[in-house]
């Protein structure tokens, strides 16, 4: 690799080298400084260009970029260390620093705060990369970093961070982390470490982010076991003014800063949700995602196997209510009359192993009007291979008006009625089953008595055979006795008669 010594000298930057290594200084708008790790570095003793011999590792700084936030968060920097493989001349990230966060960035955040067992108290503000795709492609351990990718470094005003004191942890600063939002995976608290307090009474932490640049946020956090108190600052996202050559400050739309995770087993988020999985693909936490209306609810395992329509893992998952004017008709002659409530899933072709659950939690009238005339709330999906609506195993709990049942995939889901009678899921359980009364019968006679005696002996005799053959064998015996005792008598009363 060759390096133009005099480029950098004509952009204002300047080089220092080492047998096996090359500083550079400056020169760049967006990096401050530049150093290439190689076997052997030589110069070129004409030109004065030095040449690197198998670059093993580029380590890059970033110059800092600024924004002006409000008096609470302060105005704050941010800047970066990476690791590369081979130098990227494109390596400039756009950099967008924003207060408070978005609704779907809130989300991201919150699902990661809930995987750490914290719960968000506020988020100061967000920092975004865009152009990251070289970044991110070439990163390799910093070997004089400890090992690390990237290295984040976010400031923010002491007097937002001292609002998270409770005496035990360094006046609020062991309660501050860094989020990572990417663009795919799992949401993440990063390592993040306190660095030192300025002269401008700015905290500056940095954050190790291994898996390279997407959207951060400066988070303030509770213990999840105690309460969270409600933040109230950036609770409106602002632009900020920015510098540092292609990194800039400002953008962003409303946020929702003060957002807090509660102490759940997943977190409810709305509309849209990040998707976390491991390394297999399936669901590394279970997440449930609401509709705006508050209405339909997926609840999605852990341990999922969760792909889309290419049968690569999913990243995020959805559900909008549907216009009564986009749902599909009702197929004729049909059972079922449509609730008026429909579902959009996404994305389109999203399968599940095992199912997943969509839940409907309905108001007093709706349960009311689809339980009327021996009727019931079942639910309902559409099939686009065949065009109509079909309906899933639905289970119903009127303690609490809501409907649920399995899903493997996604599709429009519907809240429909029907009849017990014709199909609806009945939820009475069925009535005990008792056995028919006998009428008692009068008490037998001696006779009756006798009689049932003989059958009993008989039915012993037919079950025994061996016994009967024993008790046959014995009436011959002892008729045989009878027999010669009955001949011996005769024969006595015969010889008395003639002595006479």
């Amino acid at each position: 690799m060759s390096v133009n010594a005099t480029d950098i000298v004509n952009t204002g930057g300047n080089i220092t080298t080492t047998n096996t290594t090359i500083t550079v200084n400056g020169g760049n708008a967006f990096w401050q400084t530049t150093q290439m790790f190689a076997e052997n570095v030589t110069v070129n003793a004409t030109t004065g260009d030095y040449t690197a011999t198998n670059v093993t590792q580029v380590v890059m700084q970033s110059a800092p970029v600024t924004a002006a936030l409000n008096q609470s968060v302060g105005n704050v920097s941010v800047s970066l260390d990476v690791a590369l493989r081979q130098y990227v001349s494109d390596a400039a990230a756009n950099i967008t620093i924003t207060q408070g966060a978005t609704t779907n960035t809130v989300n991201a955040f919150q699902l990661a705060a809930q995987n750490s067992s914290i719960n968000i108290t506020d988020i100061a503000y967000t920092v975004q990369f865009t152009n990251t795709e070289a970044i991110n492609s070439n990163l390799t351990q910093n070997t004089t970093m400890a090992s690390r990718r990237v290295v984040l470094t976010m400031s923010v005003s002491h007097t937002w961070v001292h609002q998270f004191d409770n005496g035990t942890n360094n006046d609020g600063r062991g309660s501050i982390v860094i989020i990572r939002y990417p663009e795919s995976g799992v949401p993440t608290v990063l390592v993040t470490r306190y660095v030192y307090t300025d002269s401008n009474n700015l905290d500056w932490f940095e954050g190790d982010s291994p898996n390279g640049l997407s959207i951060f946020g400066m988070i303030g956090y509770a213990a999840a076991q105690a309460a969270a108190p409600s933040g109230n600052s950036g609770s409106q996202a602002q632009s900020g003014s920015g510098s540092a050559g292609s990194g800039g400050g400002g953008g962003g739309g409303a946020g929702n800063a003060g957002a807090a995770v509660q102490a759940q087993n997943a977190p409810v988020l709305q509309g849209t949700a990040p998707l976390p999985t491991d390394t297999s693909g399936k669901t590394a936490a279970e997440v449930q995602v609401q509709s705006s209306d508050q209405v339909a609810l997926l609840t999605i395992p852990q341990g999922v196997q969760a792909t889309d329509s290419a049968g690569q893992p999913l990243v995020t998952v959805s559900i909008q209510p549907m216009s009564t004017s986009a749902v599909p008709p009702t197929e004729s002659g049909s059972l079922y009359t449509f609730g008026g409530l429909a579902y959009q899933c996404g994305p389109d072709g999203a399968r599940f192993s095992p199912a997943i659950t969509v839940t409907f939690t309905l108001s007093q009238s709706q349960w009311d009007t689809l339980t009327a005339h021996d009727r019931e709330p079942v639910i309902r999906e559409y099939s686009t291979s065949t065009n109509v609506w079909e309906t899933l195993a639905t289970t119903t709990d009127p303690a609490t008006r809501s409907i649920s049942a399995p899903a493997t995939h996604f599709s429009d889901f519907a809240v429909f009625s029907g009849s017990v009678q014709n199909g609806g899921v009945s939820t009475t359980a069925p009535a005990p089953t008792t056995a028919p009364a006998t009428a008692a019968k009068p008490p037998a006679n001696a006779f009756e008595v006798m009689i049932s005696l003989g059958f009993w002996g008989a039915g012993l005799l037919v079950k025994n055979l061996v016994l009967t053959v024993i008790c046959i064998v014995l009436i011959g015996i002892g008729y045989a006795g009878w027999a010669r005792y009955r001949k011996k008598k005769e024969f006595e009363v015969l010889m008395a008669g003639k002595r006479k």
